[in-house]
């Protein structure tokens, strides 16, 4: 019988890939987002065996003190990586620490880095990506600790779809030669940008909040579902369920509204109606 059990992944161990991935996009290394996210672990397990715990806690004397060591790290593990690229690794993926602008910025450029895989969408960049998001009010509905999100599955899913909607008319209307901006490239715009600030909404939106949907999400979720033995599971029968074992899964940059939402719907499913986040445990990341 399907068995996701989500009961060993928590908002820790999803903060972490998180910010690992970012910290990846900004910094070309061999290895990529796995080698980057392997040395940050193990150096934030060496250092909080050492006392430093609660990095959003500290205060500037203490975060140097930190930053220094988790560099000092970081080099050693890398061999070829220099300091500034060191720094620059460590400062993405300490992003929780950022003022509310810093954050803004740096939540529009990995929402863009993430829409924009696969590139070919003319007139979209990291500037305009920031117009989009700002012109749609993300980083309003994003203020006062999510607070400005609806927080029940039916609500936020009809705020999503305006909001897709939105991404797509703005930037259609914006740019005079423009392209394809489906309603998937408009969630994985949006998505990624909501979980930058995931750690500072409160716990009920948090729990509805779409996870970015993309390739490797897809293809391990249907995994798990045949890998687990989808015979004789009683979610075989859902029809959301089914689309995700269907062969021929549109790829997600190509999504319409309702092949996007009934992605959605078999995640809802799946996680039993709460904690949207962790269907992320099948997202395979720096693993």
């Amino acid at each position: 019988m399907c068995d996701f059990n989500f009961n060993d992944y928590d908002e820790t161990i999803h903060g972490h890939r998180f910010a690992a991935w970012a910290a990846s996009r900004e910094v070309k290394i061999l290895g990529g987002a796995q080698k980057v996210g392997e040395i940050i672990k193990n150096a934030r397990d060496c250092l909080e065996d050492n006392g430093w715990e609660n990095l959003s806690e500290f205060d500037d004397n203490q975060f140097g003190a930190w930053f220094n060591q988790m560099r000092e790290y970081i080099i050693e593990e890398f061999n070829d990586i220099t300091p500034q690229k060191a720094d620059t690794l460590i400062d993405k993926y300490a992003f929780e620490r950022l003022s509310e602008p810093d954050r803004h910025r740096f939540a529009c450029r990995a929402a863009f880095k993430a829409a924009n895989v696969y590139g070919g969408i003319p007139g979209f960049d990291i500037p305009m990506a920031r117009e989009i998001i700002e012109a749609a009010k993300l980083n309003e509905d994003v203020a006062n600790a999510g607070n400005n999100l609806p927080n029940t599955y039916r609500n936020f899913n009809e705020w999503h779809r305006k909001k897709r909607q939105y991404v797509i008319l703005y930037y259609q209307s914006h740019v005079e030669d423009n392209g394809d901006f489906t309603h998937g490239r408009a969630a994985k715009l949006i998505n990624v940008y909501l979980k930058t600030w995931f750690s500072e909404m409160g716990e009920r939106v948090r729990r509805v909040v779409h996870p970015p949907v993309d390739k490797t999400l897809l293809e391990y979720v249907r995994y798990k579902l045949i890998l687990d033995g989808i015979e004789g599971c009683p979610m075989k029968d859902h029809p959301e369920v089914q689309c995700l074992l269907e062969g021929g899964t549109q790829p997600w940059k190509n999504l319409n509204s309702i092949k996007y939402q009934e992605i959605i719907d078999a995640f809802f499913y799946l996680t039993q109606g709460h904690d949207l986040w962790k269907i992320e445990k099948y997202w395979p990341g720096h693993q």
